[in-house]
């Protein structure tokens, strides 16, 4: 599983509480998902870096993200894929090539 942070913001945007954190979440079968929380400031120390409070968001979520991981795992790789149908057979009969008016031959 790949976890990208994809949002990291004072939240919210007026008057700011604390931090939006949010996760890209990616799993070895190529699916995925998109899931996020807030870390109020009241919950931080006053010197938290960057690190410290995405590792807060993680820990936030971390079961919600395990038990979406567990499910979407679960569903097999085809569901999602593109389906490739076959053109058609064409029905009708091959013309041998010396029959073939299209393959006219030119005498001199």
């Amino acid at each position: 599983m790949r976890i990208k942070i994809i949002k990291f913001t004072p939240y919210p945007k007026e008057d700011p509480t604390g931090y939006a954190v949010g996760f890209d979440v990616i799993l070895p079968n190529g699916r995925g998902f998109y899931i996020d929380t807030a870390i109020p400031f009241d919950e931080l120390e006053t010197e938290s870096t960057d690190e410290e409070i995405t590792a807060k968001a993680y820990g936030k979520l971390k079961e919600r993200i395990d038990a979406r991981a567990e499910e979407l795992n679960e569903k097999r790789s085809i569901i999602g894929s593109d389906f490739l149908v076959d053109p058609p057979e064409d029905d009708t009969p091959e013309v041998p090539p010396e029959e073939d008016p299209e393959n006219e031959q030119i005498e001199e």
